[in-house]
């Protein structure tokens, strides 16, 4: 076995010793994780996007589950995506469910024609 202590130690010594990964750390929640250096996140957040576009209102659990990672991780990365306007929220008495931004999806089609 091994303690938390020593886990985030050894997390932590992962950004010296492998250039492939790091612990990234969610400032929000505090919540840590091992990513690899070359993940995009730019990339990620469309792509969680088109997911809600394939299958729109989807919540945090079902998203987490299609994308196959963590629900906490799922969560912040959603938190994320809303401020950068990849996707929005739909708040109802049935909870909480996510869409695509349209709008930033027509600003897009828009600019395209133009050119």
């Amino acid at each position: 076995m091994i303690s938390p202590k020593d886990l985030n130690i050894a997390c932590v010594s992962l950004d010296r010793k492998h250039a492939k990964y790091m612990l990234k750390t969610y400032t929000q929640s505090g919540i840590k994780c091992i990513q690899l250096k070359s993940f995009n996140e730019e990339a990620y957040y469309e792509k969680l996007a088109q997911k809600l576009t394939e299958t729109p209102g989807m919540t945090a659990d079902r998203l987490a589950t299609s994308m196959k990672i963590n629900v906490a991780v799922m969560r912040e990365q959603i938190t994320q995506a809303l401020i950068k306007g990849h996707i929005c929220i739909d708040e109802s008495n049935e909870g909480i469910r996510y869409h695509p931004n349209l709008i930033k999806t027509w600003k897009f089609l828009l600019k395209k024609e133009r050119n």
